[in-house]
């Protein structure tokens, strides 16, 4: 039986609130809570007077940005429960001296408050001393060895035993699931999970403390003070190196940063395991906007696994 969500606020329009799916009308009553409890911790445990707030929806938090004694802050509250905060608390233990993590002000079972990143994001235009200060950072985090495989756990191990646990079981289904979005690229999906399982077996990169969910807008560089900020710890655990690179294969990223990070990341990836994690990503959490992203990864690791099969994928047909 479909329960009716009541009015978060009776400020709402009736007709406004009623023209709403219960999926949105549930989304806006959370987003109602999220300002209540800003309130309770920020105004009323920190006795703080928060000042310029503004809201911004990111892909796994709600995040309001504030000002507070001349010192800009985030309040994020994760969208899927606490183990986000679990699993960012545990990034913590092992990685909050380092310069790239933020300042944790506060944090409890609901929200965390850490210090605003100035910076810009690892877009087209950004300099190449981002690239370079990104290289440095990962060197560091990459030294740390785990065991495990997965999500943080304790200490340094992962929530899995292996990357066949985490990944095999959940990459059969969705090829599977685009086998029938695609059904006349069955055989380029049937081959190229082929060549995915035949490079799983054979893996040899060591494992590693990892961010887990790394890409351009989790990185944040500022070149007036060449301090370089990654952000959204929530998917940190123990992988290869390679799952934190693989986004440098992105045609966004200029080749001569690319070179540029290389030249001063320490150890030589594995290329076609960095073209694995791009193909894998990409399959996992395929949307119907993203066809031409699941034919470049699956057509560059075919390259790379030295095939002539190639996947076509007319947009049309999603």
């Amino acid at each position: 039986m479909t329960v009716a969500i009541k009015k978060p606020a009776e400020d709402i329009p009736d007709d406004e609130w009623n023209a709403l799916s219960l999926s949105d009308q549930a989304f806006l009553e959370f987003i109602y809570e999220v300002f209540d409890y800003f309130d309770e911790v920020v105004r009323q445990k920190l006795g703080w007077k928060p000042e310029q707030i503004q809201i911004n929806q990111g892909k796994n938090n709600i995040v309001l940005a504030f000002n507070h004694d001349q010192k800009r802050y985030l309040f994020r509250v994760p969208k899927y429960g606490r183990q986000q905060l679990q699993r960012y608390m545990r990034a913590a233990q092992l990685l909050e001296d380092q310069p790239f993590f933020s300042e944790r002000i506060y944090i409890d079972g609901n929200c965390m408050i850490e210090t605003y990143a100035p910076g810009v994001t690892l877009n087209q235009d950004a300099p190449s001393g981002a690239y370079i200060a990104l290289a440095k950072a990962l060197n560091l985090m990459h030294q740390q060895k785990g065991q495990g495989f997965g999500g943080l756990r304790v200490g340094t191990t992962g929530h899995d035993d292996s990357v066949f646990d985490h990944y095999l079981p959940m990459m059969t289904e969705r090829i599977e699931d685009l086998k029938q979005l695609f059904p006349n690229q069955a055989v380029s999906l049937d081959a190229v999970f082929e060549l995915w399982q035949q490079k799983l077996n054979s893996i040899s990169s060591p494992l590693c403390l990892c961010h887990g969910d790394l890409w351009s807008d989790n990185v944040l560089y500022d070149k007036d003070t060449d301090h370089l900020t990654i952000i959204d710890w929530d998917s940190c655990g123990i992988y290869h190196r390679e799952k934190d690179l693989h986004f440098l294969l992105s045609d966004d990223v200029p080749s001569a940063n690319k070179d540029l990070f290389f030249q001063h990341y320490d150890t030589e990836p594995d290329w076609q395991l960095m073209s694995w994690y791009r193909v894998t990503m990409n399959v996992l959490y395929f949307k119907a906007d993203r066809g031409s992203h699941l034919q470049t990864a699956v057509n560059h690791f075919f390259e790379q696994m030295k095939t002539e099969e190639r996947l076509v994928i007319d947009s049309d047909t999603i």
